[in-house]
């Protein structure tokens, strides 16, 4: 019998120099998910103290836009360290990428060196929301999940 693959999606939660601030639905495309099957643990390094965090996976529709596949609430995050986040239930399929929402505070990531992160005003992270989003080239925030 072989072993069942655990799934993977994200980028690193750790200590990143940058802020990204709220008001934004924020999608990593470091790392899409490797398998299909449920997203049991989400593991943030919020930069100062998040309110509101919604997690979600997303796939690509057409051209930029995506849809969120499925999505839960995390709630409030404190800031300043890695904080890990078990007991989820998120739907995830092959090839879905990671994102969040939240109404204040601000996750850690990199300017450079990464896949990039997508990027759309408002919340789009309600199972079937659609959205366009912009890229940022280069840059990582600090989410990631794991199955």
């Amino acid at each position: 019998m072989s072993a069942r693959k655990m799934a993977s999606i994200g980028a690193d939660a750790i200590d990143r120099p940058f802020l990204q601030n709220a008001a934004f639905t924020i999608l990593s495309l470091d790392n899409p998910a490797n398998a299909d099957g449920v997203i049991s643990a989400v593991v943030i390094f919020a930069k100062l103290d998040i309110t509101d965090l919604v997690v979600g996976t997303f796939f690509l529709v057409e051209g930029t836009t995506y849809e969120c596949r499925d999505s839960e609430i995390i709630g409030n995050v404190a800031g300043g360290s890695v904080q890990t986040f078990s007991g989820l239930d998120i739907f995830v399929k092959t090839g879905d990428i990671i994102g969040a929402w939240w109404s204040d505070g601000h996750f850690a990531i990199d300017a450079s060196g990464h896949a990039g992160l997508l990027y759309a005003d408002g919340k789009h992270i309600d199972s079937g929301d659609e959205a366009t989003y912009s890229l940022k080239a280069g840059a990582a925030i600090s989410l990631y999940g794991e199955g």
